[in-house]
C-alpha cells in the first residue's frame, strides 16, 4: 500500500482541480473518507489473516501492526505535502476539506496499535524469558 500512495493522492489532487463534480470541499472529504476506512480495513485484515491476535506468533504480528501504523503516519503526510503542493499551483481555488473527519479515526487506530504492540512487546518478551528459566 505504500507504494502506490503519492500516486493515489495525486489522482485524487488532479480530480480536485479538474473534476466540476469533485471540485467540492463536501465530495472531497467523503471521497477521502472512503480511502481511509478502505486502508483500515486494509490493515485490520492484514493483521487477522494470520488467525487470532493472541492465537499469532509475536514477532509478525508486531511486525504487521508497525507497518499499520507506518501507513497511517505516511498516508497523512503525504497528504499533507501534495495538499500544500495544489494551494501553492492553485491559489484561486484552495484546496479545502474536513481533515479532522478523514484522519480521526485511522489517528486512533494507529494510537490503539500502538498500545497492542506495546503489550505483545511486552508479553513476547517475558516468554523468551520464561523460556530461558
Amino acid at each position: 500500500m505504500l507504494d502506490g500512495l503519492r500516486s493515489l493522492i495525486q489522482s485524487i489532487m488532479t480530480m480536485f482541480k479538474i473534476a466540476r463534480y469533485y471540485g467540492t470541499p463536501q465530495r472531497m472529504t467523503t471521497l477521502f473518507t472512503k480511502i481511509t476506512n478502505q486502508m483500515m480495513r486494509g490493515c485490520k485484515e492484514s493483521i487477522l489473516s494470520r488467525g487470532k491476535i493472541w492465537d499469532q506468533d509475536k514477532g509478525q504480528l508486531i511486525s504487521s501492526m508497525k507497518v499499520c501504523v507506518q501507513l497511517c503516519e505516511a498516508y497523512k503526510q503525504t497528504y499533507l505535502t501534495e495538499r500544500d503542493a495544489v494551494r501553492a499551483e492553485v491559489p484561486e481555488k484552495p484546496f479545502e476539506m474536513d481533515e479532522r473527519a478523514v484522519f480521526l479515526k485511522f489517528e486512533l487506530f494507529a494510537k490503539r496499535l500502538n498500545k497492542l504492540i506495546d503489550m505483545f512487546t511486552t508479553i513476547y518478551q517475558f516468554s523468551s524469558l520464561e523460556q530461558h528459566t
